[in-house]
């Protein structure tokens, strides 16, 4: 063992050496004594954990860990890509083709930002829903009407006279 005042000083300090004299007296002593050999395979067995139970079919699965999806990462490392790649790869695609492109200019990332939340959007969808909403607005259907029939109020109201 090293001194114990010498113990930060761990480069120095000599590692204790391993026992390796048990596994070796072992192994004369089980080819001494073949008789006792059944013996010890059943102390091995017995030391075995029992197997494992079959999974019941019925039982619904329960995970416990919660996995990370992968897809949001690679998402936003498009989005950093096509912000902040996207004018340069479009000039050495431009210039690989023959063409005289204009050199990228530097950009702020609010430009860039701006540039990543209008990429999404377009008119027509925006169209749509407005369409639909004004659809919504101006046309009467008799669903409203049957809905409001058969409500609790309703059947109170017609119904007081009996209800009382």
């Amino acid at each position: 063992m090293a001194d114990p005042d010498a113990a930060d000083d761990w480069l120095s300090a000599d590692p204790e050496p391993e026992p390796e004299a048990a596994p070796a007296e072992a192994a004369p002593a089980a080819a001494a004594a073949p008789e006792a050999a059944p013996e010890a395979a059943a102390a091995q067995s017995e030391e075995l954990p029992p197997p494992p139970r079959a999974r019941d079919p019925n039982r619904k699965l329960v995970f416990r860990h919660w996995v990370r999806p992968t897809f949001l990462s690679y998402k936003y490392l498009m989005d950093y890509r096509n912000n902040y790649y996207d004018d340069v790869i479009e000039y050495l695609d431009k210039k690989k083709r023959g063409l005289q492109p204009d050199i990228p200019v530097p950009q702020t990332w609010g430009e860039r930002m701006l540039r990543t939340s209008t990429r999404g959007f377009s008119t027509s969808n925006a169209e749509e829903g407005f369409k639909h909403d004004e659809q919504l607005l101006n046309k009467i259907t008799s669903v409203v009407r049957y809905h409001a029939e058969h409500t609790k109020d309703y059947y109170s109201r017609k119904y007081k006279d009996i209800l009382l």
